[in-house]
């Protein structure tokens, strides 16, 4: 079993916390791999820093889906592209 794959399996049983920047890992973890995150009831709009993972990570390369359900769908394409972001905004999302 490759690491990718390992790493969809944890994923995909994994739940994530209400605060969105937690979810953030796991949505990178499927722009990466080339593989497919979906959180339900993700907000269209929120005061939190996390709010905003998806656009980078869509910045990056990766697919967004968002259903009429509320959820998002975070989908790796196989490529990663190199950005230029400034974080001032969501200090909480720099390591």
């Amino acid at each position: 079993m490759t690491a990718a794959r390992a790493l969809r399996q944890i994923v995909a049983t994994t739940d994530v916390h209400s605060a969105l920047d937690n979810a953030a890992p796991f949505l990178a973890a499927a722009a990466v791999t080339g593989g497919a995150v979906t959180v339900p009831y993700w907000p269209a709009d929120s005061n939190q820093p996390g709010v905003v993972v998806p656009r980078i990570l869509q910045q990056f390369g990766a697919d967004l889906t968002y259903g009429s359900d509320g959820s998002l769908t975070v989908s790796g394409t196989d490529a990663i592209d190199c950005i230029e972001i400034d974080l001032r905004d969501a200090s909480e999302l720099t390591p």
